[in-house]
């Protein structure tokens, strides 16, 4: 059962943006006269204020949001590791000067205007509200694996191995074994920040425009309907809360592993 949340959870994202692809059009079909229908065999979860039914809607909108927290976790976590990594093991004062204060600076900028500037300027799709977000989404993991690295140099394994002549090289590949958990765990946390990036930006109009669906947007939309139809509030709130369940599990799952995270640091 060891990472059994991390196989339900790969299976459902990977059905959710197949399903999003193959249901895209049957998701915005308007059909007035059959508005807030309740539950029935041909829509289980109802329709919406428009017809549209809310189970197709709510599957294409796990399926947008799920691609735009992968493509942003991607590029994020691909640059926050270079970066992260290149300040961390570099001992050039120079390089580090550098780095520190670009994420210094980047860090400082207030978010929600920052990506109102930035998708101001560029059609609001999966691509560019990924890109969007990869902006400053990628100073996190790269902060924090500097961080890790740079402790672990400073332990007396390291010291010691320094002192019996090992190449830098060898340095490094012992560091990453004995780091590779804290990072698994700095990545995980990223994807939930992304996450939760995602979900207020598409909840402020900001992602994904109409009639795209986004987890976000659905939960908007569905403030003003609520007394007309539950499921416009439960089916994207539900879909939204099992995904941070499930990555929280995969969190929880990795700490009581073999290499607990707590016993790296107190190492």
């Amino acid at each position: 059962m060891k990472f059994l949340s991390y196989k339900i959870l790969f299976l459902i994202l990977v059905l959710s943006i197949l399903g999003s692809l193959i249901l895209k059009e049957n998701s915005k079909k308007i059909n007035l006269d059959l508005k807030f229908k309740g539950p029935s065999f041909e829509h289980p979860l109802g329709t919406d204020e428009l017809g549209r039914d809310i189970f197709l809607r709510t599957i294409t909108a796990l399926g947008n949001s799920s691609l735009i927290v992968l493509i942003a976790s991607f590029i994020s976590i691909f640059f926050g590791i270079l970066i992260g990594g290149i300040t961390g093991i570099s001992e050039n004062k120079k390089i580090k000067y550098i780095f520190e204060n670009t994420f210094n600076l980047l860090w400082a900028l207030p978010g929600i205007p920052f990506f109102v500037a930035i998708l101001t300027y560029f059609p609001r799709n999966i691509f560019s509200v990924a890109i969007a977000i990869s902006t400053l989404a990628w100073i996190v993991p790269a902060r924090t694996l500097r961080f890790i690295i740079e402790s672990e140099k400073r332990k007396l394994y390291v010291l010691a191995l320094k002192s019996f002549g090992y190449s830098k090289l060898d340095l490094i590949k012992f560091i990453i074994y004995n780091i590779k958990e804290p990072v698994i765990l700095s990545i995980l946390f990223t994807f939930i920040d992304i996450l939760v990036t995602e979900l207020s930006l598409s909840f402020l109009g900001l992602s994904i425009q109409p009639p795209e669906p986004s987890l976000g947007s659905m939960i908007y939309n569905s403030i003003n309907y609520l007394n007309k139809s539950i499921f416009l509030f439960i089916a994207p709130f539900g879909a939204l809360i099992f995904l941070l369940i499930s990555l929280f599990s995969i969190i929880n799952e990795i700490q009581k592993s073999k290499y607990n995270i707590f016993q790296e640091f107190m190492l």
